[in-house]
């Protein structure tokens, strides 16, 4: 049968739910990031159906599913009991549908209302997956008529909770198939500290807890090997978030215990191809050289005295290289090809014979640069990956150094996240929770210190800041959340989104010129200056802090950034970063008595580079 992400533009899918597996099918629709309606029939009306938009159910309706919006809010502590059984009796009395009596009596305010509704329709998906052989439609791109905004429900949690629930576990074992004979370990794809599943703090700390290679059967002898860590297994694999490895032959036992009985595998294929592998990896470690290649070394001499002298190889495809001179012939030079033992400075040991083999260019009469003759190749030359393919090119540039060099480091780290939203780096979607943003944070913060030097995390530290103090803000993160839900559809939302980063990336960038770090500082403000173009006070802080980069160099002219930073003034003269800054480049001119006039004005007598300054001021 077609998988489900492959159907065309307006098609159509009739399958059955024992032969398309529910779990197989959501996650289909979400790899295939498709819109449409799916029809459960579940009764001879069409009245129990899910509405998908870019890969996520956006509207539930499974009537015969039996899940009351009554019971969910009493269970939320929203009605009470007595309103409840009261509100199921006008139901059951006039035939109107729970919600209807509910927005007509203003039982429940909208926003909880909304909650209530999110939660039945999730209970209701996760229902879906105890059913049995029932038959399903699927329809691209024909949303159909839906409430807005009804319910925006994330597939993965669904997926788990419904695989955890399951009696059935014949599904949930073949999705563990792929684990049983390989070790694994989480892949680049599994937004770490963002409890994606959401299977609470326990099964959280088993997968995202220190990194490396993870066994089935280790993590079958953990306290919590129940159906909900099966699940949790499944899920990640049919989510593609595991990286199964390739597991040496010493392994193979260990892991074939791991599954329960029902899942193993005894056919003879399997084994007949085990036993080739495990001979495979025998004929390469007893592998010898032959004796054309062999090379003896004398015990009474270094080894790296011993050389043999062979041809070098040709260029790959002469007759593709265009010269900028006629074409003369030229002999090939000759290299050096010096054995040392394995384990040595030179590197890893050659296959199967312990020895290592290095070659480099015979040595020779430096020329003097007039004699050098660049080599012009068109983009199709096709060239040898050997010494002699690189011997005429050009001499590389020196890599960058001072300044340069650290703004490059930050611009390597930095760069990725103009493109991002403040949801999309701290990978948590919109409108989340206080709890789980500052879990998200604290992981995020954690792995960049394991993963990076400790100059590059300090640099991702810093923007997690920016953007986790920002969301902390419950009013500013609504009306942000707001604008990233609507760069969909209106294009000039991205713009202001961005305009509202801007505060903060300015507030960062002064605080980092107080902590000494001018090029992390520099780096932000232009940033800063990149999301509102228009703003004449942000150029002027990003010409200020590329002459307090690049002061030594004398790249910016003092005097061009003082007047800059005195028009900004004039136009912000309220703001008390652009004093600080001016202060700044005043103080770094040897203006002391300017600096100390513009210091007298702020408030802020702890901020971070109000204390330098006044330091530099008395000194």
């Amino acid at each position: 049968m077609a998988k489900i992400e492959t159907i065309r533009p307006g098609g159509t899918i009739d399958s059955n739910l024992a032969e398309y597996p529910l779990a197989e099918l959501l996650m289909g629709i979400l790899k295939g990031n498709l819109s449409g309606r799916l029809e459960v029939m579940l009764h001879p009306e069409p009245r129990n159906i899910i509405h998908f938009r870019h890969g996520v159910p956006v509207a539930v309706q499974l009537q015969d599913l039996g899940v009351s919006l009554v019971s969910t809010l009493v269970e939320q502590g929203v009605l009470k009991q007595e309103q409840g059984l009261e509100l199921l009796r006008v139901a059951e009395a006039t035939g109107k549908s729970e919600q209807a009596i509910i927005e007509a009596q203003q039982l429940v305010p909208p926003p909880l209302l909304n909650s209530g509704l999110t939660q039945q329709a999730r209970a209701q998906l996760v229902r879906l997956f105890e059913v049995g052989a029932a038959d399903f439609r699927f329809i691209e791109g024909d949303g159909g008529e839906f409430p807005e905004g009804l319910c925006i429900l994330q597939t993965l949690p669904i997926v788990f909770e419904g695989l955890a629930r399951k009696q059935d576990r014949i599904w949930c074992h073949r999705y563990l198939e792929p684990l049983k004979r390989r070790p694994f370990r989480l892949g680049a794809t599994y937004p770490h500290g963002v409890d994606p599943f959401e299977w609470g703090p326990v099964l959280e700390e088993i997968f995202t807890g220190p990194p490396g290679v993870k066994t089935l059967s280790e993590l079958m002898q953990t306290p919590t090997a129940n159906n909900q860590l099966e699940a949790a297994l499944a899920a990640l694999s049919l989510a593609e978030m595991l990286d199964t490895l390739e597991a040496p032959s010493d392994l193979l036992a260990e892991l074939s215990p791991s599954l329960p009985a029902s899942v193993e595998d005894s056919s003879s294929q399997e084994a007949a191809r085990i036993a080739a592998m495990e001979e495979e990896v025998r004929k390469v470690a007893t592998k010898k050289i032959p004796a054309a290649h062999q090379v003896r070394i004398s015990p009474s001499e270094p080894p790296e005295v011993v050389a043999k002298e062979v041809p070098r190889p040709p260029i790959a495809k002469m007759e593709n290289i265009v010269p900028s001179s006629p074409p003369r012939r030229v002999a090939p030079k000759a290299v050096k090809q010096i054995v040392t033992p394995a384990g040595g400075d030179g590197g890893a040991p050659a296959e199967g014979g312990g020895l290592v083999i290095h070659r480099r260019a015979a040595q020779k009469a430096p020329r003097s640069p007039s004699q050098l003759t660049p080599i012009k190749l068109p983009e199709s030359a096709v060239l040898s990956d050997t010494p002699a393919a690189t011997a005429t090119t050009t001499p590389e540039k020196k890599a960058p150094s001072g300044p340069d060099a650290e703004l490059a480091l930050v611009a390597k780290v930095l760069k990725p996240f103009e493109t991002v939203n403040y949801y999309q780096a701290l990978r948590i979607t919109p409108h989340t929770e206080a709890a789980q943003l500052d879990r998200a944070f604290r992981f995020l913060v954690r792995r960049v210190q394991e993963d990076h030097p400790p100059m590059q995390s300090k640099v991702y530290h810093g923007y997690f800041r920016e953007a986790f103090s920002f969301l902390r803000d419950v009013a500013r993160a609504d009306t942000y959340a707001k604008l990233v839900e609507k760069e969909e559809r209106d294009p000039s939302a991205v713009e202001h989104r961005r305009s509202m980063e801007v505060d903060g990336k300015i507030d960062r960038a002064v605080r980092l010129l107080g902590e000494n770090k001018e090029c992390e500082a520099a780096y932000v403000l232009a940033w800063a200056a990149r999301c509102e173009p228009r703003n004449k006070v942000w150029r002027a802080l990003v010409l200020a802090g590329e002459y307090i980069v690049f002061r030594r160099e004398n790249r910016v002219d003092p005097k061009a950034a003082r007047v800059e930073l005195l028009n900004a003034l004039q136009l912000a003269p309220h703001d008390e970063r652009v004093r600080l800054v001016y202060a700044r480049v005043l103080a770094q001119t040897g203006d002391f008595k300017g600096a100390r006039s513009l210091l007298a004005e702020v408030r802020d007598t702890e901020h971070p580079l109000f204390r330098i300054l006044e330091a530099m001021v008395r000194s």
